[in-house]
Formats: structure tokens, C-alpha cells, sequence
């Protein structure tokens, strides 16, 4: 018999001899065997009579293991090139699969996280931050990671620190944090912005007094009425008792 064929035993004193006759053909890959699962026949050995795995079959996709941070191409699965690249394809990770939202950052340090979500992938930004009540938000440090009051915030303009009161004012101590800088709003007059009535003289030790009022500002100036005596032989001039040049004659 040829090579690929067997004897036929049934046959073995028959006269009609021929290949048909004597011979049948052994079994090979191609006829007798099935690749198990994972496994794919292997066609260039179709012909081959040794019937085992490793003879008639080559292995797929299905029997490899795609390494951390990869999964399996569902399209490749019957693939006979065994290898990363062509059984797998990279899972989705942070740095490549997934957007942070307005106000948030990518987390580089988990740039390969695979689980995608906001808390995993992102972390906020000075962007995400309220300043308190008295601070302006940096602009500079907009998308800074490090969220807090001294990095995301600026303390505002206020009157007890960025506002100097013009000449005769003295700062508004209980407006100390206002933030409108403006005179009207850090500033209230003194004694030395009013101007005293005719009769009246400053006081020189309220100069800087911010209860602004004639009392408290002027003194009345000296007068015949009370302030001048008149000698002997001389009375008080009644008509000119608020004179205020004194001397005998007025």
C-alpha cells in the first residue's frame, strides 16, 4: 500500500488486487480528527497521519490570556496569530477613554485607572471652589488641583487695607472690611472739614473728632457779654452784648 494508505485485513487473500482493493486510506488530520475547543485545524497538516493536538491543530485567540489592562477582540477569537496585539485591544483607561467634566482635571497619577469614573479619573479644580464672602477667585490659578482659600482666593480689596483717606478724614473703623473703596464707604469727616459759625472759634483738642457738629467742633468766641468788664464808672453796653471785639469802646 502507499504511503498514507493501510492494509485492508478484510481483504488481505483477495485476488483483485489493487490500491482500492487491498488498501484504505489511514486516517489523517483532515478526515479523523477535531480540534478541541480554543483550537483551529491546522490545513497545511491535512494530510498528516499523526492524530494528535499538537499535529493537526493550531491555537486561536480563545486560548490566550490578554495580560492586565487589555481585553479580548470579539472579532479575532478564531485568529490563529497568537499574540497581544492581535487578540487584544487596550481597556479603556482614564488617560485615553475618559472626559472630566467642566471645573475638574485629569488625575494623571491614575492616568491608567480602569475604572472610569469622575471620582477615579478627575479630581476638582479652583474652578469648583465659592470664595468666601471678602475674596476674589485668582484667575491665575483657575484649574489649580490644590483647592483651597489661600490657593483658589484672593482676599478683596478692602477699606482697612487698600483705601487711604484723603487729608481732615479718618478711616471708617467699623466699615474696616467694606469692599466698596470709595470715601463715602471707608471714610467720615472730622472736625477739621467744618467750618464754625460766625461767633464760634475751633477746638483745637477735637480737631480729629468725627462727631461732626457745632457743639462738639466750636467753642463760642469771647464776648462783651461774658467775657469783658467793664471799668469803673462804665456799664455794660446791652446792644452790643455779643460784641466780639473787646475792648472799652465797643
Amino acid at each position: 500500500c502507499h504511503h498514507g494508505y493501510l492494509e485492508r485485513a478484510s481483504e488481505y487473500s483477495d485476488t483483485e488486487v489493487s490500491l482500492e482493493t487491498c488498501c484504505r486510506r489511514e486516517p489523517t488530520c483532515g478526515t479523523s480528527f477535531t480540534c478541541p475547543g480554543g483550537y483551529a485545524p491546522y490545513h497545511s497538516h491535512f494530510m498528516a497521519a499523526v492524530l494528535n493536538v499538537e499535529e493537526c491543530c493550531r491555537p486561536t485567540c480563545l486560548t490566550y490570556e490578554c495580560p492586565h489592562g487589555y481585553l479580548e477582540r470579539p472579532d479575532e477569537m478564531s485568529d490563529t496569530v497568537v499574540n497581544r496585539e492581535t487578540c487584544c485591544r487596550m481597556e479603556p483607561a482614564c488617560g485615553t477613554s475618559f472626559t472630566c467634566p467642566e471645573g475638574y482635571a485629569l488625575y494623571h497619577s491614575h492616568f491608567r485607572a480602569l475604572h472610569l469614573t469622575q471620582e477615579e479619573c478627575c479630581r476638582p479644580t479652583c474652578a469648583t471652589y465659592t470664595c468666601h464672602h471678602g475674596y476674589l477667585e485668582r484667575d491665575s490659578e483657575y484649574m489649580d488641583t490644590e483647592v483651597s482659600l489661600e490657593t483658589c482666593c484672593r482676599r478683596e480689596p478692602a477699606c482697612g487695607t487698600d483705601f487711604t483717606c484723603p487729608p481732615h478724614y479718618e478711616a471708617y473703623h467699623s466699615h474696616f472690611l467694606a469692599l466698596h473703596l470709595t470715601q463715602e464707604e471707608c471714610c467720615r469727616p472730622t472736625c477739621a472739614t467744618y467750618t464754625c459759625h460766625h461767633g464760634y472759634l475751633e477746638r483745637d483738642s477735637e480737631y480729629m473728632d468725627t462727631e461732626v457738629s457745632l457743639e462738639t467742633c466750636c467753642r463760642r468766641e469771647p464776648a462783651c457779654g461774658v467775657d469783658f468788664v467793664c471799668p469803673d464808672g462804665f456799664m455794660l453796653y446791652h446792644s452790643h452784648f455779643r460784641a466780639l471785639h473787646l475792648t472799652q469802646e465797643e
